[in-house]
Order: structure tokens, then sequence, then C-alpha cells
């Protein structure tokens, strides 16, 4: 690294110092050389970003660097949060010159802005400063304490959403606007999945899945135009939990995981420790290790099927309408003073008598059941109140 000048100022020598990529060395084709400028009168500084040497780079995104023009979510080889149709930012060949200023620094967060977004960009490290530490010990949680870090945080214009270059990399890149603390939590949450080795994978249907719903789960208000449940429920409904999508791109797969797991822990009442500690490769593995039930799919889809009917379009605000707890009524013609018993699957529906009061049934309404389960009924004689 070159001799910097004395009259460099000490926010760009902290800078220098502090951005952990600065001067790292690497090896084999998993950098691109470039520099970052701190203001047009100071010295250079070498700059180095890391990428997953075993995500190579498609023919496709080298012209698109070349021609300086976008790089398509469905070919980038980056772990993305975008919203549906999105593009993340082309990334040229060779890097041009980075201008960051480093907005401020906690235990485990360095956070920088570039330096044209000014005291916007100031204003958005800062909201991430505030949180970042709150939200990682949160997230910790979840992971059953599993460790990773320290982070570099680099605010981009624009509202591309945020990626960062494999699902263990650390150094994460966010779009400049309003929802930045949801942006950097759902892809510290992907390091994490990382760090956890159990399964989840920040690049598939799945863990794309839970890393957008655990960042919902700490910033509620922030999901917005990255919902992506209506698009499971407006499609066929392809079954996304006994497989997984290799993919983190498709809106289809994706509302199928967040749904799910929002079922796991809204319907059916799992913490989000349990939920992300039973990970698997698929969404049924975590299912079956929570339940001991192989049934994953078939209830939950059931269940929504009840409440949104195929073919009939849904624009949900959110990605969790759980607990859907209305439940139909059916009406059962039973002998006198009997048990019951019916066959169902799916949405237990309230059972009521005609002429007889259904005194108490198991399991009660509003569950979801497997295949097959049998609901039973003591009924007693006489109008219901």
């Amino acid at each position: 690294m070159p001799r910097q000048s004395r009259d460099v100022p000490q926010h760009a020598r902290a800078i220098n110092k502090r951005i952990p990529h600065c001067g790292v060395r690497h090896t084999r084709r998993d950098c691109f050389p470039s520099r970052v400028f701190f203001d047009d009168k100071l010295v250079e500084v070498p700059m180095s970003t890391s990428v997953n040497v075993n995500e190579p780079v498609s023919p496709h995104d080298r012209r698109a660097r070349a021609e300086g023009g976008t790089i398509s979510t469905t070919t980038a080889r980056h772990s993305v949060l975008v919203e549906p149709g999105g593009v993340i930012p082309h990334i040229p060949f060779p890097l041009p010159p980075a201008v960051y200023v480093l907005a401020g620094s906690t235990a485990n967060f360095e956070v920088a802005y570039d330096n044209t977004l000014r005291s916007e960009g100031q204003a958005l490290a800062d909201a991430i400063l505030g949180r970042c530490e709150q939200d990682l010990s949160q997230l910790r949680s979840f992971f059953g304490g599993a460790s990773a870090g320290p982070f570099s945080i680099f605010i981009d214009p624009g509202t591309f959403g945020a990626y960062h270059f494999s699902c263990a990399g650390t150094e994460i890149h966010c779009a400049a606007f309003d929802l930045e603390n949801f942006l950097n939590c759902a892809e510290v949450d992907e390091v994490l999945m990382a760090a956890q080795a159990k399964g989840w994978n920040c690049g598939a249907s799945a863990g794309e899945g839970l890393s957008r719903v655990l960042a919902t789960e700490l910033h509620p208000a922030s999901l917005g135009r990255f919902a992506s449940a209506s698009h499971w429920l407006n499609s066929p409904r392809p079954d996304w939990v006994t497989r997984t999508e290799g993919t983190d791109r498709d809106y289809v797969s994706i509302g199928c995981a967040t749904l799910f797991i929002n079922y796991l822990r809204h319907q059916l009442h799992f913490s989000f420790a349990q939920i992300v500690q039973a990970g698997g490769t698929t969404l049924q593995q975590t299912y079956e290790r929570l339940t001991g039930s192989a049934d994953a799919f078939g209830p939950f889809a059931s269940l929504l099927e009840a409440r949104f009917p195929p073919g009939v379009t849904v624009n949900l605000p959110s990605d969790n309408p759980f607990p859907l707890s209305a439940v139909p009524d059916v009406m059962f013609d039973p002998a006198k003073l009997a048990g019951k018993e019916v066959l169902l699957s799916g949405l237990v529906p309230k059972f009521i008598g005609a002429g007889q009061i259904v005194n108490s049934q198991t399991p009660p309404a509003g569950e979801v059941v497997p295949g097959g389960s049998i609901v039973s009924m003591h009924l007693v004689q006489g109008e219901p109140p």
C-alpha cells in the first residue's frame, strides 16, 4: 500500500485502515483490482473486492460488464435480494474507482457510503449503525449462537436491494433507500446460514425465504415491494416445500418458502429458533424435524386453498397471512347423544349439529391436520345457543 501524503485528512486514513478488504491479498481469480479515491485531491489507496472463487462469472455477465449494462438476476452469481424483475448494478471489469466515506463502526460492523450520497448516505449509515449490533444479536440467537463477521457494509446509489458475493461473504452492498436495516439483516442472516452449516442455502429458495422472513421479523414495516407470497398464490402453486429451487431470484419459489416458514411460525407455533435450528436442504426436512410427520406440503397447501381459492387473484400486503383462525362451519347430522368421527385433511372446520349441539371436537376447529386424520365430536341434544 503506498505511503499517504501528510495532507490526507484523518478521515481518509481511517477509511484506509478500517475497511477490512483494503489491502487484502487475493489469489487465483477471486478478486478484481480497483482503487478507492477519497477526494480528487487525495492520494489513491489500493482496494480489492473479493468474490467467491467457486462462483465464476458467466459469459453473459462478462459481456454486461464490458458493455456497461446491468447483470440480470437470473444469471448473476451473487447472493441477492431484489424486487420482482429487478437487477443488481453491473460490476464492470476492471472496476472503476470507488469513492466511499467511512461513516462509523461498531464491534462487528464498519459502514461506509458512496461519496455521491453525501448527507443522505450518512443518515442511512447512521440508521444501520444504530441497530446493527442489536439485530446481529437477535439473529445469532435464532441460529443457536452461530458467529460470523466482522461485516463491511457499503451503501451504494440506487434502489436495487442488496447483495454479497457468496453466502459466507461479509462484504455487503445495500441500495441507498429507506430500508437499510431490513436489507442489512437479510444479508447478514445469510452469512449466519453459512456459518451454521445445517442445510440452509442462501442461494436457494428455502434459504432466501428464511432470509426475508427473519429480516421482516426484525423490521416488519420494511418488506414492502419485496413481498413474495402473492407470487406463489397467484401461480399454479408448485411444491417448493418437498423440493428446493436452486436460485434466490424466482419469486414463485421464494413466495412458497416465505409462506411455509411463516406457517411453521404463526400457524403451528414453532419459534424462529426452533425453525432455524431444524434446517435442512428442503423445507420438508425442517418440517419433519419439527413435527415428526412427513406430510408437510399437503396440509399447508390445503389450508391456503381454503382461504385463497386457486384462480382468484391475491394481493397480500405481506408474506404472512397466518394464523388463519376463521374456519368454516360444517353441518353434521348425527345420532342423538353419540360421538361421531369424520376423516379429513387440511383445515379442521367447526362442526355444528342439526338439532344437536357439538359439545366438543378433537382436534379443535382451526387446526391443520394431515390426510386421513380423525376428528371426533361429542354431541348433546338441544338447539345451538
